[in-house]
């Protein structure tokens, strides 16, 4: 895909594909044009927000289709999205969004008790991904009554499209800012390394605060492939979906598979689709890798990353995951 911005790259499978399924989450679905025309309809409703290029909107929630709808309707603006870790306290999140000088947030239900309003005065608009609530309205309500037309900014490919918080290992969080460059870059690596095409169908349970749960919802896209999202990851439920859905590649962190191998659906699991399983973010053991690869019987791939550089930075290929031989 020869964009270099994320708004070209949609526009273009948009034009090409578009009653080609891009995202499915849960009985959702949304075809290429669907996600031209609901992210027109956001840049339109964060505009008359006052929202433009530069600003940022925060995305608290688990869904990783919203997020990027909310992304991209705010890169047509040249506006930026700040997924936010719901698992941090009010007080942490007060920092976040305070420090990024959100205008809007979009959070889940759930995730309302950790917004405290009053000591956000940039926030102008507070909009609730699965249903109004109280004097909230609902997001999709929310942007679903504006126009679907619109004219993007001719966005650069150093222009900034996403702001990830790091943990705040050494102080407070900090927030890395992402280029539309770095991700496609990041993208392209995936493409080359992971053999993904629209054929394929990228099976997300990760975060979507974490840059991996961030580019796995954007790889899709560049690829042309099938997004499908599992906003709470549940093993058995998992398990089930690869047979389902067709999931061919999916990224997970070694707890997620050691908690697949230990759920009672791991010998009835139906993985003749599923071609590679890529793994990080933590050490995995020698005996939860050799069971995983004999349950899954796909390819395995090692991956390390950090937020600084967009996603990826090396790979330990299937081909050198071998259980017998010189390189076990």
């Amino acid at each position: 895909m020869p964009g270099t911005t994320f708004i070209q790259i949609l526009k273009q499978q948009a034009s090409r594909r578009p009653q080609g399924l891009a995202y499915r989450c849960g009985d959702q679905l949304w075809t290429f044009a669907d996600v031209e025309r609901d992210t027109n309809r956001i840049a339109n409703a964060l505009a008359a927000l006052g929202v433009g290029a530069g600003d940022r909107v925060a995305a608290l929630t688990k869904y990783h289709v919203d997020t990027l709808l909310l992304t991209l309707g705010a890169a047509k603006l040249g506006a930026v999205c700040m997924p936010v870790n719901w698992r941090l306290a009010p007080t942490e999140v007060q920092y976040i969004v305070e420090h990024g000088g959100a205008k809007l947030m979009m959070a889940d239900r759930a995730f309302l008790p950790l917004v405290n309003l009053p000591a956000l005065p940039t926030i102008q608009q507070v909009v609730v991904t699965d249903g109004a609530h109280d004097s909230l309205p609902a997001w999709r309500e929310w942007f679903g009554a504006a126009s679907d037309q619109f004219q993007a900014v001719d966005a650069k490919p150093e222009d900034p499209m996403l702001q990830l918080y790091s943990s705040g290992t050494t102080g407070l969080p900090k927030g890395v800012v992402l280029s539309h460059a770095g991700l496609i870059f990041n993208c392209q690596l995936g493409e080359g390394v992971w053999k993904v095409d629209e054929h394929s169908v990228v099976g997300n349970a990760l975060p979507t605060f974490h840059i991996a749960g961030a580019t796995m919802g954007l790889f899709p896209l560049y690829a042309g492939a099938v997004g499908s999202s599992y906003p709470d990851f549940d093993p058995g439920a998992f398990i089930d979906a690869i047979g389902q859905h067709g999931i061919t590649h999916t990224f997970v962190v070694p707890a997620m598979i050691l908690f697949m191998l230990q759920s009672p659906k791991i010998k009835q699991g139906n993985f003749k689709t599923l071609k590679l399983m890529s793994y990080g973010g933590s050490p995995i053991s020698d005996r939860v890798l050799t069971e995983a690869m004999a349950a899954f019987g796909c390819g395995f791939m090692q991956v390390y990353g950090l937020t600084e550089i967009s996603g990826s930075a090396t790979f330990l290929q299937p081909e050198d995951h071998q259980t017998t031989g010189p390189k076990a």
